[in-house]
């Protein structure tokens, strides 16, 4: 709930007994002119005294709206009423100079409706981009290019705060059977881009929105120990641009979460994770690349250990996974329900791998195994989960499989329990051994 503190007129009426209070135990202002009794005021020099006064009333009138337009924690309540704030007055209110302030420095602006109006979102991000914690909750087209300062002039600069966390919500309804249209964030047609980064120590939080990327590298982007979520999200890169695309990136740290009902398309690359960064798994993800699917390296990790039923299914033109010098474990150590679809190559180098949740892959797929530890269910290609034959066998893995360096495999038939044949192997693709337990 927000709480009035002080009127602007308040403000100046405690400045003026300031100052009075003031003169009677310390020095008069500069320039006041004392009075005596018995000797008449003449008026140039009451003039002058007011013209002190109302230089300093001035004074601190400005210094007053100053910190009224640079806080992160007080907000007019007329500028809440043109965006409705949430937990504030109304739109049909009026209000004037009336101060409120935020609990917590987060505000919330709960009809941000761009139908008729695409730069809505750019406009109130400008507006209040002095705020750490803003929500945007949305409707129809919004132009994503939100840090430009001014929407129809993409010479005119941007605006990136440091440490901000900004969280975009599309406004689908309440009622989940009928769901109202899901709000896009679609690029600026003047500059083709979109401003969804989360960086700087800050956030980036999505849901339900459907992002439609622009003519740059990444479609959404979490960098520099940013962390935020992406839910009941689709990402789709541009059909136009010709330059390389990421529907999803995390690097430099950054911890975001993908919380379910994520699907990314049309990418040259899914998700590409990197540099000591970790996404944590809390629901389904679907990609569709032409390249690759799912990247993870330089000591990053993916995985849904809380969440068993979580999984990542991928159709890539050439490789769908590769996971190098890093972790994954998808599905918990309890068998899943779910079974994950791979279309295309996989590729492990110097990682640790445990995919839990049974791995259809498709009968073209190949799969290599470099220095890592893998443990997974190997299926066939529209295999049952439940079903023992439909697990690969021995030959039919080592006609996919190249196993090299200090490598340990170990695919398992969950129904049956046992361990598929093949495990350890040394000296690029030969196998060390063919039966578990063997010298």
């Amino acid at each position: 709930m927000l709480h009035p503190i002080v009127t602007r007129p308040a403000l100046m009426a405690f400045a003026f007994l300031a100052v009075v209070a003031n003169s009677a135990i310390a020095d008069q202002l500069e320039g006041i002119l004392e009075f005596t009794d018995g000797n008449p005021a003449l008026a140039t020099e009451v003039n002058d005294n007011n013209r002190v006064l109302s230089d300093k009333a001035q004074e601190l009138d400005a210094r007053v709206r100053l910190l009224e337009d640079t806080s992160m924690r007080l907000i007019r309540q007329e500028t809440a009423a043109r965006y409705s704030l949430s937990g504030g007055v109304s739109s049909s209110e009026t209000v004037t100079a009336t101060l409120v302030e935020l609990e917590g420095g987060k505000l919330i602006l709960d009809n941000v409706d761009c139908t008729q109006n695409p730069h809505a979102l750019n406009q109130a991000y400008i507006e209040n981009s002095r705020f750490k914690d803003l929500t945007f909750i949305i409707t129809g087209d919004c132009y994503g290019d939100y840090w430009l300062l001014d929407g129809n002039n993409p010479d005119a600069g941007v605006r990136q705060e440091f440490g901000q966390s900004v969280n975009i919500q599309g406004n689908i309804g309440t009622d989940p059977d009928n769901p109202l249209p899901r709000p896009r964030l679609i690029p600026n047609p003047l500059t083709g881009r979109m401003s969804l980064i989360g960086s700087f120590g800050g956030g980036l939080y999505l849901t339900d929105v459907d992002i439609v990327g622009g003519n740059q590298f990444n479609t959404i982007l979490f960098s520099r120990g940013a962390t935020g979520s992406v839910r009941n999200v689709s990402i789709e890169c541009s059909t136009t641009y010709e330059g390389f695309t990421v529907g999803a990136r995390a690097q430099n740290g950054a911890v975001p979460y993908f919380e379910g009902n994520v699907n990314i398309s049309g990418c040259n690359w899914g998700m590409w994770v990197y540099n000591n960064s970790a996404v944590a798994l809390y629901g389904d993800l679907n990609i569709d690349a032409t390249e690759v699917g799912l990247y993870v390296s330089q000591g990053s990790s993916i995985n849904s250990v809380l969440f068993r039923d979580s999984v990542v299914n991928i159709t890539s033109e050439q490789t769908a996974l590769y996971i190098d010098q890093s972790n994954i474990e998808l599905a918990a150590d309890n068998p899943s329900s779910k079974t994950m679809d791979v279309t295309g190559d996989i590729v492990f180098r110097s990682s640790q791998v445990k995919l839990n949740a049974p791995l259809r892959l498709d009968s073209g797929g190949s799969l290599l195994i470099d220095n890592s530890v893998v443990k997974l269910f190997p299926l066939s290609a529209g295999g049952d989960l439940n079903t023992e034959a439909d697990y690969l066998s021995s030959t039919d893995l080592s006609d996919r499989t190249t196993c090299e360096g200090n490598s340990s495999f170990n695919p398992i038939n969950r129904v049956s329990s046992s361990q598929i044949a093949v495990t350890d192997c040394w000296n690029d693709t030969q196998w060390k051994s063919l039966y578990s337990g063997a010298p």
